[in-house]
């Protein structure tokens, strides 16, 4: 697939008066590279979703969990993960904050929880896999309880809502 280029002024005369072939891409093959081009863009971006979300055990030790009370001051009921933040009392009588990392808003929505189940202001009780970095004071989420009214969820798999 190529031509032999001869004539004055042209690649033959640069090369010496030789002929060279120099590929012509015909209407089948750039449909094809096309079509490929096509293929490789599209997996890509099929697979660019699956990189970009990140394995829990990274940055949490998935096998522990630590049991933590406190205030809510935010509930941020938003993509790609809730977040449940709450002052907590140590030991030694500091206030600390921590931040309790929860499902997606759509799959806690299919499970019950909804932008207004948790308020600033409401005690819980917090059991979850802590972070990597205890410095973060993080957690991942795998039950609250709200004492006051006896409300609870409780994350086995998929999760499940207990009233």
């Amino acid at each position: 697939a190529g031509r032999v280029c001869g004539g004055a002024g042209d690649i033959s005369a640069a090369a010496g008066g030789r002929g060279v072939r120099v590929p012509i891409m015909g209407r089948e093959e750039g449909a094809m590279n096309r079509t490929l081009g096509l293929i490789v863009v599209v997996a890509l971006l099929a697979v660019a979703p699956a990189a970009a979300h990140h394995s829990f055990a990274a940055f949490y030790f998935v096998d522990q969990r630590v049991t933590i009370q406190g205030d809510i001051v935010e509930f941020q009921y938003r993509n790609p993960h809730a977040w449940v933040h709450l002052d907590v009392t140590e030991a030694d009588g500091t206030v600390a904050r921590y931040a309790a990392e929860w499902g997606s808003p759509r799959r806690l929505g299919r499970q019950g929880v909804q932008v207004d189940t948790l308020q600033p202001g409401d005690t819980v009780i917090i059991t979850g896999s802590p972070g990597r970095t205890p410095e973060e004071r993080r957690l991942l989420l795998r039950e609250i309880q709200r004492p006051a009214d006896g409300w609870t969820y409780a994350s086995r798999g998929r999760g499940r809502l207990r009233r």
